[in-house]
């Protein structure tokens, strides 16, 4: 029971921040190389590996115009034609203007945007006519598919998740994806370009390694770290990629930690003699991601460890007989 409570709040402190492993002396050995197995409920971790790919998404009918950053704006005065500009939108989303300074454009409608305007210049000109029109639009947008687009992989970037979660990508800068699902992250992206560049991009998001679809074998096994599952893997196969039992295992109690609907830790054991010398394969429990499979040490194993540590314990000069002469200076008692 030790040993189970003790394993599940290493799993939940490992949860925490969802960091991934952090063994620094455990070495990672795969499984055989097949078609990687993700599930839907993947969380992304430090190693990761997704492809960011990026594709117009053509914009609907509409019959308002939000202006964007980066778009030009034609202002127009009807009755005094010298302060007519060009203006940019700068990423701040501000232009700027003579008399009245600085006005925010972006979000809003070129006729929102007018009828700011006409408000502001009405304590500078008698009755202003003003004309907004966006002459160039979509220039971010523009910007961001030259930035992006590369020979090999088209307009997609591959990155790694670092070790602090993060992926850092063009105009929108770090993200942070550790702990999220691959549709979370989709959407999360997504809207922070959407917020840059307006709704004519789509972002779609796939994970090209993963890195962090592990579980953990440890205990009495031959080979203890951590593994990638590389397809549906049970902890018959995990014990077997862990090299199989160790002569000191205790196969009747193995004690498996995963993670419940909530991501709350729980705890079961599993009777492996009872799968393997039966065949009884529809105990094997299929493993998830982050899950620890502990085969804990028999008592005879135990026993037998304790009898070595103590005789390591006595002295020496104490060997041959000695056990014969100390003990018959003992006087029995009534």
């Amino acid at each position: 029971m030790r040993i189970l409570l003790f394993l599940l709040a290493a799993l939940l402190a490992a949860g925490c921040g969802h960091t991934g492993p952090s063994f620094s002396d455990t070495v990672i050995h795969p499984a055989p190389s097949q078609e990687a197995f993700i599930p839907a409920s993947y969380t992304l971790g430090p190693g990761d590996v997704v492809e960011v790919l990026y594709h117009s998404n053509p914009r609907q009918m509409v019959t308002r115009y939000v202006i964007g950053l980066g778009d030009t704006l034609r202002i127009e005065f009807y009755k005094h034609p010298d302060m007519n500009r060009d203006v940019a939108v700068r990423p701040d989303g501000f232009i700027s203007l003579p008399l009245v300074g600085e006005v925010q454009a972006y979000g809003k409608t070129p006729s929102d945007l007018r009828q700011a305007l006409t408000k502001a210049y009405s304590e500078y000109l008698r009755r202003p006519d003003i004309t907004v029109i966006v002459a160039d639009f979509d220039a971010k947008l523009d910007e961001l598919k030259e930035a992006v687009t590369n020979a090999a992989r088209g307009q997609a970037r591959l990155v790694t998740l670092r070790p602090d979660g993060a992926i850092t990508l063009p105009y929108i800068g770090d993200v942070q994806a550790a702990g999220l699902t691959m549709p979370q992250l989709n959407a999360n992206v997504e809207e922070k370009y959407q917020t840059l560049v307006g709704g004519g991009l789509g972002i779609t998001i796939d994970l090209n390694d993963a890195q962090s679809n592990v579980v953990y074998v440890m205990g009495e096994v031959n080979r203890p770290g951590f593994y990638q599952l590389r397809g549906p893997t049970t902890v018959t196969q995990a014990v077997a990629m862990a090299g199989g039992f160790a002569d000191t295992a205790y196969t009747d109690e193995v004690v498996l930690v995963t993670r419940g609907a909530q991501r709350q830790p729980m705890g079961r054991v599993i009777d492996m003699d009872d799968i393997i010398g039966t065949g009884n394969i529809d105990r094997d429990v299929m493993l998830k991601q982050y899950d620890i499979v502990f085969v804990p040490m028999s008592p005879m194993a135990k026993a037998g460890l304790f009898g070595r540590r103590l005789w390591e314990l006595i002295p020496a000069r104490f060997s041959g007989t000695v056990g014969y002469q100390v003990f018959s200076n003992l006087t029995p008692t009534d």
